[in-house]
């Protein structure tokens, strides 16, 4: 604890979602220090996408972009502030000073992610392929 591995195995498994294609949600229940480790790499690769992402972007296209659960991703927005309701649809409030004010407290934080360009990953068709 207090070292960020945990935080490091999330990002990894994230990162495997990326790569073929998926999103995904931890499997509940979580525990009360998972759901606080989940949520902090929610925060961070959400506000990380919002402030590097150029105009408008939806739910759906950050949960593709990041890997993470549509419910997952509207929770965080939720918890951030930065969620909007219209017509029965959730979107995305952009808000400026409040994503800068939330990304400047996120870049303070040290938090250990994969460096995707060092990982190596395989196609799962590959690999069976491989072992037949």
């Amino acid at each position: 604890q207090k070292k960020g591995y945990g935080k490091l195995l999330i990002s990894l498994s994230y990162e495997i979602s990326k790569f073929n294609g998926e999103v995904g949600s931890p499997e509940k229940p979580l525990s009360d220090l998972g759901l606080v480790g989940y949520k902090s790499y929610w925060s961070n690769a959400v506000l990380s996408l919002i402030m590097s992402f150029q105009g408008n972007i939806s739910i759906k296209e950050i949960s593709k972009k990041t890997g993470i659960s549509v419910n997952d991703v509207i929770v965080t927005l939720k918890s951030l502030g930065l969620i909007g309701l219209f017509q029965g649809k959730h979107f995305v409030k952009y808000e400026a000073e409040r994503i800068d004010e939330l990304y400047n407290g996120l870049k303070s934080s040290k938090m250990r992610l994969i460096d995707v360009d060092k990982l190596f990953l395989s196609p799962l068709q590959l690999r069976k392929r491989r072992l037949k």
